[in-house]
């Protein structure tokens, strides 16, 4: 589990191959208020505004989240996104089960992430198993399959 403390970024968050089969926790209380934008590919192949081709992270858990983006360039909602790369996402529950009379009040169900998370809020199927991401090669499931080194030239004035 990896916790972001970034206000602006989600799309780039969730791509990122740092958080490559781990479950990112947003401490900022909003995500999807932008939705996902189209990202043609830029200069190096990959998606404009997008750390990596792919949703990198196993889940995420936020605060809230927007249903209804309002951005221009919006394409899809946050979880139309995760729900096409079968990638759960929740609100997260409180820590402790609440009193019967607590329970009928709160608006959030009580997860346990990470098996619960998507069944519980009715997204998706949860990836089979969650194992331990320290003893994993992540650098080889995340880096290019590039045969030779690549170069690029400064453009830079």
């Amino acid at each position: 589990m990896v916790f972001n403390t970034g206000m602006v970024g989600y799309v780039e968050n969730l791509t990122d191959p740092s958080y490559k089969g781990q479950i990112l926790v947003s401490t900022y209380p909003l995500l999807g208020n932008y939705g996902v934008q189209n990202s043609p590919p830029d200069e190096l192949g990959l998606p404009s505004g997008m750390e990596s081709a792919r949703i990198q992270v196993d889940a995420v858990i936020c605060q809230d989240y927007c249903h209804l983006p309002s951005h221009w360039n919006a394409d899809k909602t946050l979880s139309q996104w995760l729900k096409e790369n079968n990638v759960p996402g929740a609100p997260p529950g409180p820590t402790a089960r609440p009193s019967p009379p607590a329970a009928r009040r709160s608006r959030h169900v009580p997860l346990s992430p990470p098996a619960a998370i998507a069944s519980t809020a009715g997204l998706v199927t949860p990836p089979a198993r969650y194992g331990d991401v320290s003893r994993a090669p992540q650098a080889s499931t995340v880096s290019t399959r590039a045969r030779s080194p690549r170069s690029f030239a400064c453009t830079a004035p």
